[in-house]
């Protein structure tokens, strides 16, 4: 988050304070440091390990995210079932019918 918000004008990063990240639509989100503080010691592979102990866990990966970038999920292979969806970090225009539509039979 810091590399993709940090290129935008506008952005500021106060991690003992408020960070100010520049949004595309021009909006401006405001981050207290009790966010970033959050994310100490986060270990989201084994967040998803153990959601995946107690229900089928299915991970849709947007292949152009340009938010997160390309992630590597390999530590999870075997563990989730993983889509990959050709779309941006929002879903956004073509992605968004299919993305739409998968999150729907996988809901059924």
């Amino acid at each position: 988050m810091v590399a993709v918000f940090g290129q935008r004008p506008g952005t500021s990063f106060d991690f003992t304070g408020m960070s100010q990240l520049q949004r595309r639509d021009g909006t401006t989100t405001i981050v207290p440091s009790a966010y970033w503080k959050s994310l100490e010691g986060l270990d989201l592979f084994s967040l998803y390990r153990q959601l995946a102990t107690s229900t089928s866990l299915t991970l849709v990966n947007a292949s152009d995210d340009e938010v997160i970038g390309k992630a590597n999920f390999d530590p999870l292979i075997g563990q989730i079932e993983f889509v990959t969806q050709k779309a941006n970090h929002d879903f956004t225009g073509s992605g968004r019918p299919i993305v739409a539509s998968l999150v729907k039979d996988l809901l059924r």
